[in-house]
Formats: C-alpha cells, structure tokens, sequence
C-alpha cells in the first residue's frame, strides 16, 4: 500500500526465490481496507489471512491452522492472541493473553451462540486472528469498508459471520497484537467516533 519503508523490496527479494510468492502493490496509499480488498480480488488460495505488519506471530501458527483445515474444510479458523503494550520509547511494558477454548466442528447454531462472548473477549472485531474461506469472501460479495476507520474490521466479520456454517477455534495464543500507547490508531481522536461506535455495537 505504497509503504514508504523496504516493505515492497523485502517482498520482491522473496518472490525472486519462491515462485508461491506474488507481489502486488498499490501505486499510491489507499488505506488499510483497499489493500486488503486487493488481496481478496489478487489471491489463489482457498484461504486467505490478514497479518497485520507491525505484529508477530509463532511459526506454528499457519502449521496448526493446516492440520484444522486437513480435517475439514471450514469456514473460519479463529486462534488466540496476546495483546502485547509497548511504551512510547519501544520497550515492552507487559503482556495479557486471550485464549480461545479448543473447538473443532463448531456448527452454524453452535458458532452463533459463541458469537457475543468472542466480541466481549474482543475476539470477533478483528481480522488478524483468522482465516477466512475464500470461495466464502466472493460468494458474499464482502469487501472492507474504505470509510469506517477503527471498525472495518467488526463491520466485516458480522457480515461474514452471517452466513458461516462452521468453524475451528485453536488453543494457544499463537499471535502477538502490539498495541503501541504512542502511535496506535484507537489512541487517536476520531471526530466520527460516537456514530461509529453506536454501528459497531448495532
């Protein structure tokens, strides 16, 4: 997304050497929800999953989300995360773990009960702690809203949720979210706050 550090470079050096690899890149920065609607219109496989660039996550995490998948292909696949707080200077101040209990063929009744308890959890809203079914993403016609900043996330996966028929929670918090008091986006003051999140919680 037109990223003014190494980004596109580091990609290109790996797409040079694994012919998996496809670069794509916007010309100018368009935002977070262009680049991934690009990703979904760009993407082959039957899965795709939105790491976000400044987190980590453990090299088991995509292993472990296969072997779910191998046993049935289903819609979404959530995992755990650690929210990980960083002062301003960059040194890490603590951690705080949310863990989703291990469950596989999690039907669509069964999933929509969860549903409340994965926002409360602050499990639902994001994009980064899951995969999502492809074939599902373009069968629904979903995007990423270009103009609902700090819920385009939630936005998307209650739609997505909607229609899914089921799912795979994984134990572990295999992701690390850094949340950076200095510069994350929900630190900041968004003059549209109140209509937003009066539709996120509608």
């Amino acid at each position: 997304d037109c990223t003014p550090d190494r980004s596109a470079d580091i990609a290109r050096n790996a797409a040079r050497k694994d012919e998996r690899i496809t670069v794509v890149s916007h010309p100018v920065n368009k935002g977070l929800s262009a680049a991934r609607n690009t990703g979904i219109e760009r993407a082959h496989g039957a899965y795709v999953w939105f790491p976000d660039p400044d987190d980590r996550y453990d090299d088991c995490l995509l292993e472990c989300a296969k072997r779910a998948i191998d046993e049935r292909p289903y819609d979404v696949v959530l995992f755990g995360h650690a929210e990980e707080y960083y002062a301003p200077d960059g040194s890490f101040q603590y951690a705080h773990p949310i863990e989703l209990a291990e469950h596989r063929d999690l039907e669509q009744a069964s999933l929509r009960a969860e549903v409340l308890d994965l926002e409360q959890a602050t499990v639902l809203g994001y994009a980064w702690n899951k995969l999502y079914r492809l074939d599902h993403i373009r069968a629904a016609g979903l995007e990423f809203e270009d103009d609902a900043p700090l819920i385009e996330d939630i936005v998307f996966n209650v739609e997505y949720f909607e229609t899914v028929r089921n799912a795979a929670f994984l134990p572990g918090t295999p992701y690390h979210y850094a949340k950076r008091t200095a510069s994350n986006l929900t630190n900041k003051f968004v003059l549209r706050y109140f209509k937003l999140h009066r539709r996120r919680i509608e």
